[in-house]
């Protein structure tokens, strides 16, 4: 493997993960490899299902031992399967309520030996007015994932922005040291604000954040007023990869045992459609020796992924006469992704990864455009990189919310698996022969695990 892809497979299976918060709660959980939604999650869309990865098969009498409770102590109804190769559990509900908190517990033997909560996450809000004001609830990047050059800025707030009061310069600012403010691309929806620089920051120069009280909620609430200094880490020099979807939609995702690619649309207007994306995308990773406990990456905005042209199905079953014609989904901003130590199993050689993007959907054909054009914001996908030969292998899930015409709402399921190509192909090959620089474990460590991978810094 030449250089680039050789550093990130290789670190993906070996970082020495300290103190990373977003996934899990619990380090190396004996018998779990995967749950989704990940630990400490916010935002996650009520329909979301639930699943637990095994590393080793389980039995369906044990299935009774998987419970999800609110914070309050509330079992969640729901209906929990198991895959064909009984290592996949999804858990089934009619919907979770918005802005709640829980926890999915593992007893029975489930798990080997393990018994106890694995993971918890909040749903995303519901309420037109928030308890405790109009305020920034979280942003990434945070203290656990580190902010770069190439980073976005996301903004989670807790009521919904009423959208013309968010400008650029104004009351909503991101200040370069010169006090000058950053071009870029800003995006507001919902609770959601993005803000996307046009040109890489300057690597550890000062940046001033600010939020005025000019930005409104839609109940007429003024922002509580927010500012932060960001320090954005250098990410050169980088390696290039190439990220494919895989070409085989039938092949069994290991995260969910469902078919890999699919967006599994559900709503009560459309019915239940799947949609195939296609296509191939470029990311940016920072340098490993800079980053060798979280590797940053980044795929740039305007990416696009295709599917197929979907019939247009009212309640799923009367047709409509209407086909999508081809759909896009356009990335509206740089998708950030780390790529951090699997917090469950230490022995299984998958290492974890956390994505968030925004997306543009839309499709060729106007009446449908009408239902399906909309615009996704800060859409989380949790997973796992393994290496295969010489390919690196990124599974994913996610849940998407669709808002549609204002008169349904609807969740998209997204199932991904992306690898690079076997030959290891990378833009920007470098022709000097390869010179070790570094190595992890470093010489004569005494922490390093037994199940952690090897690194070489080339």
């Amino acid at each position: 493997m030449r250089k680039g892809i050789l550093v990130l497979a290789l670190l993906a299976l070996g970082c020495n993960n300290q103190g990373q918060d977003i996934y899990t709660m619990h380090d190396g959980v004996s018998g779990v490899e995967f749950v989704f939604p990940g630990n400490r999650q916010l935002d996650v869309p009520v329909g979301s299902p639930i699943y637990v990865s095994l590393v080793s098969p389980t039995n369906e009498q044990a299935l009774d031992g998987l419970e999800i409770r609110s914070h309050a102590g509330e079992l969640l109804p729901g209906t929990a399967t198991l895959s064909e190769n009984k290592r996949i559990i999804r858990f089934e509900h009619d919907g979770m309520k918005p802005g709640t908190g829980y926890t999915i517990y593992l007893n029975n033997g489930i798990a080997q030996e393990y018994t106890g909560p694995i993971a918890s996450f909040q749903t995303r809000r519901s309420d037109l007015v928030a308890e405790g004001g109009f305020k920034v609830e979280s942003m990434v990047p945070d203290p656990m994932l580190p902010f770069l050059d190439f980073s976005t800025v996301r903004i989670l707030l807790t009521e919904e922005v009423l959208g013309d009061t968010a400008i650029t310069g104004n009351s909503f600012q991101l200040r370069g040291p010169d006090g000058a403010q950053v071009p870029g691309r800003l995006l507001v929806h919902g609770r959601h604000i993005t803000f996307d620089p046009d040109v890489d920051l300057v690597p550890d120069a000062r940046y001033t954040l600010r939020l005025t009280a000019d930005i409104q909620s839609r109940s007429g609430s003024d922002l509580n007023a927010f500012e932060t200094t960001l320090v954005p880490q250098p990410s050169s020099p980088r390696g290039q990869i190439k990220v494919n979807l895989a070409s085989t939609p039938d092949e069994q995702s290991i995260l969910t045992g469902n078919n890999t690619n699919r967006l599994n649309m559900q709503s009560a207007l459309l019915g239940k459609s799947v949609l195939n994306p296609a296509g191939e995308m470029k990311a940016e990773v920072a340098d490993a020796q800079k980053h060798q406990d979280i590797l940053p990456m980044v795929v740039r905005r305007d990416s696009q992924l295709h599917s197929q042209s979907l019939e247009i199905r009212l309640g799923g079953e009367i047709p409509s006469g209407l086909e999508t014609g081809d759909i896009q989904i356009t990335m509206a901003s740089d998708m950030n992704g780390y790529i951090l130590a699997n917090p469950f199993d230490q022995e299984s050689g998958k290492a974890a990864v956390y994505l968030v993007m925004d997306v543009y959907m839309n499709c060729e054909n106007g009446l449908p455009n009408v239902l399906m054009n909309q615009q996704i914001q800060q859409v989380q996908a949790v997973g796992t990189v393994e290496v295969k030969g010489n390919s690196m292998i990124l599974n994913v899930i996610g849940t998407l919310e669709l808002g549609l015409m204002g008169i349904d709402s609807g969740t998209i399921e997204m199932v991904l698996q992306m690898g690079t190509p076997e030959d290891g192909s990378m833009t920007g090959q470098n022709p000097d022969p390869p010179e070790l620089t570094g190595s992890y474990p470093q010489d004569n460590s005494t922490s390093f695990h037994r199940g952690e991978g090897l690194v070489l810094t080339f």
